[in-house]
């Protein structure tokens, strides 16, 4: 009889063991006599037991120093998994063998990574490596032989476990696809955590595995026997000689998981060992018969009669002939390239003209009688004008209506609290679910009929002596970047080229040849679908297209707080730009199909429009889910969102579901005034510990993988303080404390019924020491120099939320603290008060990220406000004396407001500031959406230091004083380079903007891939117009005073003059007067098509079909 082999699945009553291991040594009474025990064909009645062969060792190996990177983070990782479960079925030629694989190379746990290693290499026997001292080599080599990248081998240990699990798992669905049914366990993965991994890890690894090892220790000779032996120790000998091996107690020993067997060794012999009756292959090979191996997939898909669909139901079926037909995820052809139309040849350059002066335009910027006209030639597309019968404005704007209410710190909702009450995000609320205190803001109105003086097309231009206060020209030059896009999106034909079929291992929504084919997403976002786990890297997609803009790379950022807790819906969303604009963003989630979403949507949990694609817990297994994101540009380089990714932003969204409630949280009460540290210790009821460190060090012994842990403070009538005011110190006695790696968030909140306005915490620096820690809806007493701070090399996270950061000492340090009396002081004469307050947080420590959610941070002398923060959201800087922002590089519905240097300082702060200390550095992935700044006595934004890939886009900004700083990008003095740059729907009405650069004084100064348009500021500036001409395009925009002359780079249509907003100050800052919506008749209104890119403006609205220029649309 021949019989296939076949693996036994899981029982689905017998309740998983979670302690499970090979057990090297086991201790029996015979074990510890000594002898060597025969197999006996008795055993205990509560086991079954087989007698097998030995397992079939196979060494697996690869010529790497360092194969954890090959297999788990290397952009070949697919080859070296390939590779070694090739070594595993060449040597799996026996059906009835069980199979023990090895991998001597990599370890269970992360090991530091060397320096330097000092290796000859050379292949031995086993295809591994030989080391030697004898030469010194300063690299360390993969499998390619090629040196592996550190930083992104020094971010794969923090998931170590996490990622080579998901590794191995591909390396076993690989050998099993070629030999199923095959018995197979791998050494030392079972019971990881003997071998220094943490413990829970491989749990999904050792699931797929069919046995664990228990090898019982040599016997000693039995002339020793006797003579070690006592009389009553012979006769238990002989006793257990005459029952035969305890296997019962062996399989305690083994402890397996559920639906895995041990494999007992005793004296040479070998048993299968269960408590449920064992798989049909070990029983057929105990018994002698024939074994065979079954029909692998690949055969059985070869055979059947249906082959597997590998495309969308709702498009046809791909042709196998023709690989261009193929339009889902996996490898189904060559990599998509878009072929642009043929691009502009290059127009003639302008005069190199020096930067104008900022003009003779005073506060209010009196009319500017220009002549229209045209700065290049060949322009076929008439000008968009105002109305030549609109009489001419007074200086300040037309209308006498209200300003608008500047937005507000509770504005955008943030990501604990979304308005979904089935959402249980993880920041903490009051504790009821669906707590909505910090819902989002209702959806934007729908679209609105366009005004008639926005339907009618544009009057002719007026005549040369007209006393209108503005001007048109219309320029089309002949820069390499792309032109202007057509002026009514609405009627205009899909002018993208078709695409090849995508390639290997590519996710793609579906070819671009088909654009009547995508689907409708707006209001919808797509429900994401989980699959088995992503098994390595992702791809990053071949660079679509080719022309002006090719090599620049999408700019994009997940718009999220990572690893919150959702039990219903999370709309997930994506912000992303490109200079070519963004065909797509393609999620997936858990290596599930990806899911394209193809324009942004108002997403109601953030507030921001983005690329949206929803979560749904039910859809998952209760615990942690990976989610990824491709952003397709039209033309263009894709950014691939993951945690392969080195690039800030560049990381997998991790959060975690909980539709079932099943995942783990523990709450701590804290009563400063009333707790007792010795009582909640020991867990009595209704006892809240007195002090932090109390309750850290519980949490550090209590916490358990995946758990979620609130610390919640009580305020006390009349505090702990002086001032009646029930401070939290996290430095009180903090020094010496143990980290605690958790996994999800430790949150510090008040507890219910608190006054949080009574409640103060004082963060110190490293000393809490939480890897993802919270702070919200508390005040934030910001009086340390270093204020937070995290574990290092941890990838530790700080997430502020709702909270109140402030110094007690004031803006510029004379302030009093909250004990009433006056702040500790410094020599005024002698010491700049910014020097006591470097910095408020220790971005190197936080490696993870420094989150900020409808925050407040004010009243600072800090000379960074907001350092290096991976996001900014619904935050308000309020009354600052330096730079209000300095290298954060993601900011979303944020408002700067009141930021001044201290008096006779001679400083001046900025809005935004990008410092370094190297002149240039590489991509930073930059994105800030909807900032507005004002009353700035500095330069709104600002960088000398050159960078790839920023886009700034819908920020209003209004300088305390008229045209006194520059917003500026670029320095003389050295060679600074800017690539993929853009600049879209500014409102900057009294700075003066300019891109700057002396390439004879600086050689290989460079502005690439710069895009300026739809914009509004006091005049535009460049130095060097034609050196950079082809890099660089200034578009549909508007001046006040002018620019100087932009030569080619000026396309579509540009006006000069009086804006017309409806009451925003054209001169100096003006509290009462800040509406900078554009009034009837205003040259800004009905400008351009919508830009895609940014839907919405500032202030949330969706933008008309034919759209305002700068960073509110208006009514």
């Amino acid at each position: 009889m021949t019989t296939p082999m076949t693996r036994r699945t899981s029982s689905p009553t017998r309740a998983p063991r979670r302690l499970i291991g090979v057990v090297g040594a086991a201790v029996s009474l015979a074990a510890v006599a000594g002898l060597a025990l025969p197999v006996r064909e008795a055993r205990a009645a509560s086991v079954e037991s087989a007698k097998v062969g030995a397992p079939v060792e196979i060494v697996l190996t690869l010529d790497s120093d360092l194969p954890a990177y090959d297999l788990a983070w290397a952009d070949h990782a697919d080859a070296a998994r390939a590779a070694l479960a090739q070594q595993a079925i060449d040597k799996m030629d026996d059906p009835a063998a069980l199979y023990l694989l090895r991998l001597p190379q990599v370890p269970v746990a992360w090991r530091p990574l060397p320096a330097s290693f000092s290796t000859v290499s050379s292949a031995s026997d086993t295809g591994g490596r030989r080391r030697s001292v004898a030469v010194a080599r300063a690299a360390v080599r993969d499998m390619t032989g090629r040196a592996i990248d550190r930083s992104r081998a020094r971010l794969g240990r923090i998931h170590y476990e996490r990622d080579l699990e998901a590794a191995l798992l591909d390396v076993v669905a690989r050998i099993r696809a070629q030999r199923p049914g095959a018995l197979l366990s791998l050494d030392q993965f079972v019971k990881p955590e003997s071998y220094g991994a943490r413990a829970g890890s491989y749990r999904d690894l050792i699931g797929e595995l069919d046995f664990v090892v228990l090898r019982m220790p040599a016997a000693a000779p039995a002339s020793q026997r006797v003579r070690s032996l006592s009389s009553r120790s012979r006769a238990r000998v002989s006793a257990a000689l005459t029952r035969g091996p305890d296997l019962d107690r062996a399989l305690k020993m083994a402890s397996p998981p559920d639906g895995l067997f041990a494999l007992v060794e005793t004296g040479g012999e070998w048993s299968a060992v269960d408590d449920e009756p064992l798989p049909e292959a070990v029983e057929a090979a105990a018994a002698g018969e024939e074994m065979q191996w079954p029909e692998s997939d690949a055969e059985a898909d070869a055979d059947s009669a249906d082959p597997p669909v590998l495309h969308a139901p709702d498009k046809p079926a791909p042709d196998p002939n023709d690989p261009g037909s193929f339009d889902g995820p996996g490898d189904d052809g060559p990599p998509i390239v878009i072929e642009p139309d043929t691009p502009d040849d290059h127009g003639s350059a302008g005069d190199d003209a020096p930067p104008s002066d900022d003009g003779g335009a005073g506060d209010d910027a009196p009319p500017v009688d220009q002549t229209p006209g045209s700065d290049g030639a060949g322009d076929d597309t008439p000008a968009d004008q105002p109305d030549a019968d609109t009489p001419p404005s007074d200086d300040d704007g037309a209308g006498d209506d209200a300003p608008a209410d500047p937005p507000t710190d509770d504005q955008p909702a943030d990501d604990d609290a979304p308005s979904d009450p089935s959402a249980g995000d993880d920041a903490p609320t009051d504790g009821v679910p669906g707590d909505d205190d910090n819902s989002a803001p209702p959806p934007p109105p729908a679209d609105e009929p366009a005004d008639d003086d926005d339907a009618s097309p544009p009057p002719p231009p007026p005549p040369a002596d007209n006393d209108d206060d503005t001007t048109t020209t219309n320029d089309h030059g002949g820069s390499d970047l792309p032109p202007a896009p057509p002026t009514d999106s609405d009627d205009a034909p899909d002018d993208d080229p078709p695409a090849d079929a995508p390639g290997d291992d590519e996710p793609t929504g579906g070819s671009d040849d088909q654009p009547d084919d995508r689907p409708d997403t707006a209001g919808a976002a797509p429900v994401l679908i989980g699959g088995s786990g992503f098994t390595g890297p992702t791809p990053a997609p071949a660079p679509v297209g080719s022309g002006p803009g090719a090599d620049a790379e999408a700019i994009a950022r997940w718009d999220a707080v990572p690893y919150q807790t959702f039990d219903g819906t999370f709309d997930l969303g994506v912000v992303a730009f490109h200079i070519n604009g963004i065909d797509r963003v393609e999620f997936s989630v858990d290596g599930g199909p990806w899911a394209p979403v193809y324009e942004m949507t108002f997403n109601e949990r953030t507030g921001v429009w983005e690329y949206v694609a929803r979560l749904d817990a039910d859809e998952f297994d209760d615990g942690p889910v990976e989610v990824r994101a491709i952003a397709y540009p039209k033309v263009g380089v894709p950014r691939v969102l993951q945690d392969a990714g080195d690039a800030p932003g560049e990381r997998s969204m991790v959060l975690f579901a909980d539709a079932d409630g099943s995942l783990p949280e523990k709450v701590y009460t804290v009563d400063a005034v009333n707790g007792d540290d010795e009582l909640a210790w020991v867990g009595t009821p209704g006892a809240a510990f007195k002090t932090l460190r109390s309750v850290r060090e519980r949490i550090r012994l209590d916490i358990t993988p995946n758990q979620l842990t609130r610390i919640r403070l009580k305020s006390a009538p009349g505090g702990n303080t002086p001032a009646g005011v029930t401070l939290y110190d996290f430095a009180e006695g903090g020094e010496g404390l143990g980290e605690i790696n958790n996994d999800r968030w430790i949150i510090i909140e008040p507890a219910p019924g608190a006054d949080r306005d009574n409640i103060v915490v004082r963060p110190n620096g490293q000393n809490f020491r939480f890897r993802r820690w919270a702070i919200r809806d508390l005040k934030v007493w910001a009086e340390q120099k270093t204020l937070i701070g995290g574990l290092q090399n941890q990838r530790a996270c700080v997430w502020l939320d709702g909270a109140d950061v402030f110094s007690p000492y004031g803006r510029f340090g004379d302030g009093r603290d909250f004990f009433g009396a006056a702040a500790p002081g410094f020599d005024r004469a002698n010491t700049k008060s910014w020097e006591l307050y470097d910095m408020w947080m220790r971005p190197e420590t936080i490696t993870g990220g420094l989150y900020l959610t409808d925050t407040t941070v004010r009243d600072y002398p800090s000379r960074m406000a907001v350092v290096a923060t991976e996001m900014l959201r619904g935050v308000r800087i309020e009354r600052c004396q330096q730079d209000a922002m300095v290298n954060t590089l993601f900011v979303l519905n944020t408002s700067i407001r009141d930021v001044h240097p201290a008096p006779d300082s001679g400083q001046h702060p900025d809005g935004w500031q990008f410092a370094i200390a190297e002149p240039n550095t590489g991509d930073m992935n930059i994105v800030l959406y909807g900032v507005e700044m004002l009353d700035v006595e500095g330069q709104l934004l600002f960088s000398d230091r050159g960078f790839k890939n920023a886009a700034f886009v819908n920020i209003l900004g209004v300088q305390t004083w008229d045209k006194a700083f520059l917003t500026q990008f670029g320095k003389e003095s050295l060679p600074i380079r800017f690539d993929h740059l853009i600049f879209d729907h500014l409102t900057l009405p009294n700075s003066r903007f300019t891109l700057r650069s002396n390439v004879a004084m600086s050689p290989g100064s460079e502005f690439r891939n710069v895009l300026i348009a739809n914009s509004v500021s006091y005049n535009f500036t460049m130095q060097d117009v034609d050196h950079h001409r082809e890099g660089v395009v200034y578009r549909d925009s508007h001046t006040i005073d002018g620019t100087n002359d932009l030569g080619s780079i000026k396309q579509g249509t540009h006006t000069l003059g009086n804006p017309r907003f409806v009451n925003g100050s054209l001169g100096a800052f003006d509290p009462a007067r800040l509406d900078y919506r554009p009034a009837p008749g205003s040259p800004l209104r009905g400008r351009v098509a919508r830009d895609d890119d940014a839907p919405g403006d500032l202030r949330g609205a969706r933008r008309r079909d034919k759209a305002s220029i700068g960073a509110i649309e208006g009514d």
